[in-house]
C-alpha cells in the first residue's frame, strides 16, 4: 500500500482486513492526495505511526530513543528511526542490541545511497557515527510487564491491531507499588550474593479480581545478555510449594488435617529394578505426623504418600483446574510431581494460592482494567471473565488455616520466621528445587498475594547453605507483605458454613474439620519408640 494508504489506515481506519475497509481506504486515500502535496502527506504520516512503546510520531521516537529533537538528528539516526516502523515493537530490543541497531541502519542508508539520495561517502560517514541511544529505564517503567501486556494484546488481537489499532489500554498495575519492589528486588538479591543468587523475581495478585499489581519479573531488564529474561512466565520447577495441590487432592477426597501419616523410610518399586526412595529436607524422620504438621513443616515423605495413595494423575489433573499451564496428565513425572517434579510458571503458582484465597474459585490472572480501540469502544469487558469452582470452599479454607498457623511450622521454621507478619492472618509456603535451583515464597491475605523467587537464569544451583523461610525468597516476600499490609486494618478469612472446629480438652488441641468428617483421636499416646515405629511402618510398595 501507498504512504497515504498507511496514513489512512492509522489514522481513521481500524486495521481489520474487509472488502468495505478497502473500499473506503481507497476513497479516503485519493480525496487526501487531491487536498495535500505529497511533503504534507508524508509530514502527516511521520507524526501519526508507532516508533514502538509509548513513542507515537517522528518527534515522540527522536526525544525517546535519542533525547532530542528531530532536527537536530544526525544522517545515521534518521536512518534509524526511518527503519521502525516496519517492526515498532522492536525498538527496545534494538536500543539494547547495538548490532542488530546497526543492521537495521544500515539496511536504509544502502536503500538511500542507492536512490541516488546520499553518496557513498555519506553513507559511510553515518554509519561510523555509531548510534547512542538515550538511557530506555527513563522512559520504560516496569519493561517486563509492558512485554507480558503486548504478548496478552497480541494473542487477543493479532500484532497488526496492536502495532497499528491506536488501542488505549489501562493496566492494573500499582505504578508506585511495582516501583518500591523493584527496589527491594535489587537490595535483597545483592545481599544474597553470598548464596550464589543473581536473579529474582516478584508478582503480586489482587485475589478477589485476578489482576496484576506488580510484576517484577528480574533483578534488572536492562542488564545485558539476560536481563531482560522474565522469570513471572518462565517454566521453572516449584519446589515444595506445590505440596498444596497434593494436600488439596487429599482434602477433597475426604481426608482430614488431624489424620496421621508415617514419615519414615520409604521405598517405591517403579518397575523395571529401579526404586524411589524420597527424603525429607531436613535429612530426618519425623514418625507419626498430623497432615497439618506434615504440611507446615514441608517434610516431603508424607507428601509422597499421599500422591501414591491418590494417584499422580489426579493431582496433575486437579494442578490443570487450579490454572497450571501445561498440566497435562501423564505419567512422566510420577510420584516426584508433589515435590515439584513438574514446571510451572511463577504466574500460575501465585494465582493457585489467589484461588485458595478466594475460597475454591479459579478466577484467571489479568493485567487490564480497559482496552479501548481508536473509536473509544471498549473492547475489555471483565463480566466475561470465567470464573469456577475448582476446590471446595472448606478444602481452601483448611488449607489457608493450615498455611497460617505459625505453631505448626514452628518445628521446621520457628514461630517468628520471614513467613510471619505481626498483626495479620497471612498463609505462606516455601519451596526449594533438588541441588537448590530454585527457591520460593508464595503466600496470601484476602486482599492481596504475593509470588516470589529467587535462582539463577542458567539454572545452576544456589549455595548449599540457603535455609527455605530464612534466606533467598523469604525476605523478599516479607518486605513485599509489609510493604501491602503495614498501616492496613487486619482482616481474618471468612469461615465456610460447612466447617466446624473440634477440641480435646484432654491435651486442648483444636482442629478444623468439613462437617460429616470422620473426627480421628486428637490426643494419641506420643510414640515411646520412634525406631520401632517407623521400621514397623517401613513402605516397600
Amino acid at each position: 500500500s501507498t504512504i497515504t494508504q498507511q496514513l489512512i489506515k492509522n489514522v481513521l481506519l481500524t486495521p481489520e482486513r474487509t472488502i468495505t475497509r478497502k473500499l473506503k481506504e481507497l476513497f479516503l486515500a485519493y480525496a487526501v492526495e487531491q487536498r495535500y502535496t505529497k511533503d504534507e502527506i508524508l509530514g502527516l504520516y511521520l507524526n501519526n505511526i508507532p516508533y514502538g512503546g509509548v513513542a507515537w510520531g517522528i518527534e515522540s521516537a527522536a526525544q525517546k530513543l535519542f533525547a532530542k529533537d528531530v532536527w537536530d538528528l544526525t544522517l545515521g539516526e534518521s536512518a534509524f528511526l526511518a527503519s521502525l516502523p516496519s517492526s515498532p515493537s522492536a525498538y527496545v530490543s534494538y536500543a539494547s542490541n547495538s548490532e542488530a541497531a546497526k543492521r537495521r541502519q544500515s539496511a536504509v542508508l544502502n536503500r538511500m545511497e542507492e536512490l541516488g539520495i546520499i553518496t557513498s561517502a555519506q553513507n559511510a560517514e553515518a554509519l561510523a557515527e555509531g548510534l547512542n541511544f538515550a538511557p530506555q529505564h527513563e522512559y520504560i517503567k516496569a519493561p517486563h510487564f509492558v512485554s507480558y501486556v503486548r504478548k496478552e494484546l497480541e494473542s487477543r488481537y493479532g500484532n497488526r491491531m496492536v502495532e497499528y489499532g491506536g488501542l488505549t489500554v489501562k493496566t492494573s498495575l500499582d505504578l508506585d507499588l511495582q516501583t518500591k519492589l523493584e527496589e527491594v528486588v535489587k537490595t535483597e538479591v545483592a545481599k544474597d550474593l553470598y548464596l550464589n543468587i543473581t536473579n529474582g523475581a516478584v508478582v503480586v495478585l489482587d485475589p478477589r479480581t485476578g489482576e496484576i499489581l506488580a510484576y517484577v519479573g528480574s533483578v534488572d531488564y536492562f542488564k545485558e545478555g539476560w536481563g531482560a529474561y522474565d522469570v513471572i512466565t518462565a517454566q521453572r520447577q516449584p519446589g515444595s510449594t506445590i505440596k498444596v495441590v497434593t494436600y488439596a487432592l487429599a482434602f477433597e477426597k475426604g481426608k482430614t488435617a488431624a489424620d496421621t501419616v508415617v514419615d519414615g523410610p520409604l521405598t517405591i518399586q517403579l518397575g523395571g529394578g529401579k526404586t524411589y526412595s524420597p527424603v525429607n529436607y531436613d535429612g530426618r524422620y519425623h514418625g507419626a505426623v498430623s497432615l497439618r504438621s506434615a504440611l507446615a513443616n514441608s517434610y516431603n515423605i508424607p507428601a509422597v504418600k499421599l500422591v501414591k495413595d491418590f494417584g499422580p494423575d489426579n493431582m496433575v489433573a486437579l494442578g490443570n483446574k487450579l490454572g497450571l499451564a501445561g498440566w497435562e496428565v501423564n505419567d512422566t513425572y510420577g510420584y516426584a510431581v508433589t515435590l515439584g517434579g513438574k514446571e510451572t510458571r511463577l504466574l500460575d503458582l501465585t494465582n493457585v494460592y489467589a484461588t485458595f484465597a478466594r475460597g475454591g474459585m479459579y478466577r484467571p490472572t489479568t493485567p487490564f482494567i480497559s482496552i479501548k480501540d481508536s473509536n473509544g469502544f471498549n473492547l475489555y469487558d471483565d463480566s466475561r471473565i470465567v470464573e469456577y469452582r475448582a476446590i471446595s470452599e472448606e478444602t481452601a479454607y483448611i488449607l489457608t488455616n493450615i498455611l497460617s498457623d505459625s505453631w505448626a511450622r514452628a518445628p521446621a521454621f520457628g514461630s517468628r520466621s520471614a513467613l510471619y507478619i505481626p498483626g495479620h492472618t497471612v498463609a505462606a509456603k516455601t519451596g526449594t528445587t533438588n541441588d537448590k535451583r530454585d527457591n520460593y515464597t508464595v503466600g496470601y491475605t484476602l486482599a492481596y498475594t504475593v509470588g516470589v523467587w529467587v535462582g539463577n537464569n542458567d539454572n545452576s544451583p544456589m549455595n548449599p547453605y540457603l535455609a527455605s523461610g530464612v534466606d533467598g525468597a523469604a525476605p523478599i516476600w516479607n518486605k513485599t507483605m509489609h510493604i501491602l499490609l503495614d498501616g492496613r486494618e487486619a482482616e481474618n478469612f471468612p469461615v465456610p458454613s460447612g466447617i466446624f472446629t473440634k477440641t480435646d480438652n484432654k491435651c486442648g488441641r483444636s482442629e478444623v474439620f468439613t462437617r460429616g468428617s470422620q473426627v480421628p483421636n486428637l490426643c494419641p499416646e506420643p510414640d515411646k519408640d520412634k525406631e520401632k515405629n517407623e521400621a514397623k511402618h517401613k513402605d516397600k510398595d
